[in-house]
């Protein structure tokens, strides 16, 4: 293995969900401190990482075709990244291609044609994330209050910018790749991120009996609408959640056209009292003909006296959009 990167620098907590794309399935990971939490399915491509409030630790993650990720952890309340599409250039080395590496999936030895070689190479690799580790520590600590701006962040950030991909490994190859094999978990992975994107969008809000039903976005991807919604129950109960609906009516009729979702992320089925619930709703594209409005309906179970709606014109869809 020879070393040619630093550690990456990923601020997480508990609140945002950080996803990484790995350019190969992965396949040995060296595990962070117990409070940060990385998990990724077995020989897949993705992984997600969330914290607790706890001191700064390290990661390694081993690819299938032996490229080598090494990852500086630091709790951060405020985190501003939270998608890391990496390339096989940000790897700080790769196990020497002579050694037949294969990963144990039970016991995390790494298997080889030649295990003095692979036991060689595993010392030198823990060495050189030694030594990159504490440099990376030192760089990112020595000043506090300038960190954001020294050299190895400035780096960092260059070495993740979608021009420095090659044209098989694009952001957009993944991302569509993962939409066509996997829609479900590409829905939930976009729509952890929607509800912290900025918005130009004016919210639109209807408040009945203390319960709140706000639309905060909406995002158009692919051909899908992501709805970003967020319910506010300031009453003193509970709120238990019958169904989210959305629908096209002409206001010269009565007839509800309903609007099918595709997928509907985080809703809570109970919405506890003075608390909030970030929501998405996705759903096919939709036209929309003349007169007609869309209404969202928040029923509660077991009543109809805080159930809640919204009733958007095509205008605000179309500047949302």
């Amino acid at each position: 293995m020879k070393a040619s990167n630093l550690p990456i620098p990923v601020s997480v907590n508990e609140s945002i969900t950080i996803t990484l794309f790995f350019p190969s399935e992965i396949k040995k990971v060296v595990e962070p401190a117990p409070h940060y939490k990385f998990e990724y399915e077995p020989n897949g491509k993705i992984a997600t990482l969330v914290a607790k409030k706890g001191a700064t630790s390290n990661l390694t993650v081993i690819t299938k075709n032996g490229y080598i990720y090494s990852f500086l952890l630091q709790y951060d309340n405020e985190v501003n990244s939270f998608t890391y599409v990496l390339t096989k250039d940000q790897a700080i080395g790769k196990l020497n291609e002579s050694s037949v590496a294969e990963v144990s999936n039970t016991n995390g030895r790494l298997a080889s044609h030649d295990e003095e070689t692979v036991e060689e190479q595993t010392v030198e690799e823990q060495t050189v994330e030694e030594q990159t580790v504490g440099q990376a520590e030192s760089d990112t600590f020595g000043e506090p209050s300038s960190n954001e701006n020294n050299d190895t962040d400035n780096k960092v950030e260059a070495d993740l910018r979608p021009n420095d991909l090659t044209s098989e490994e694009t952001p957009e190859t993944i991302e569509s790749s993962l939409y066509d094999s996997d829609r479900e978990g590409y829905y939930r992975i976009f729509c952890e991120n929607s509800y912290l994107q900025k918005s130009k969008f004016k919210k639109i809000s209807n408040t009945v009996n203390l319960i709140g039903l706000q639309l905060n976005n909406i995002i158009k991807d692919h051909d899908d609408l992501h709805f970003v919604l967020e319910v506010k129950n300031d009453s003193w109960s509970d709120y238990k959640v019958k169904s989210l609906r959305f629908f096209i009516k002409s206001l010269e009729g009565n007839r509800e056209i309903q609007i099918k979702d595709l997928f509907i992320y985080n809703l809570q089925e109970s919405i506890p009292a003075h608390s909030n619930n970030h929501l998405v709703f996705v759903c096919k594209n939709f036209v929309m003909g003349k007169g007609q409005n869309i209404y969202v309906l928040l029923e509660e179970d077991g009543g109809r006296e805080r159930s809640v709606m919204l009733g958007l014109s095509s205008q605000q869809i179309k500047r949302g959009r």
